[in-house]
């Protein structure tokens, strides 16, 4: 019984879990633009972030990081809304589908 509860414990403690999200910051690089930096995504994970009208193609490295170089000046202005989405375009919410073509007989079964 005893050994039950041991292994239990060990299997308990073995597990990690992952607390923390992705995130995405733009910070100020020292010749005065902004750089996007990025955080806990999965490594080689293909990213596209917009940072307001301006939009970067980003790759997290091995331990799952990122800095993309925007050219955007570090001006002090109000924030800039980050937003992030994988690069697959078939990811998106809605798909358009192709129209049926008309019929141009009508059923057999019809009435």
């Amino acid at each position: 019984m005893l050994s039950a509860w041991l292994a239990v414990a060990m299997m308990l403690a073995a597990v990690t879990v992952a607390s923390a999200e992705p995130l995405v910051s733009l910070e100020p690089a020292p010749d005065g633009t902004l750089v996007l930096i990025g955080r806990g995504w999965r490594p080689g994970q293909k990213l596209v972030v917009s940072a307001g009208p301006d939009v970067f193609a980003a790759t997290a490295d091995t331990v799952g990081d990122f800095e993309v170089q925007t050219g955007m000046p570090a001006s002090g202005g109000p924030p800039v809304a980050l937003a992030v989405r994988r690069p697959d375009p078939t990811s998106v919410a809605f798909t358009a589908l192709p129209l049926l073509a008309p019929a141009t007989q009508p059923n057999p079964f019809a009435v």
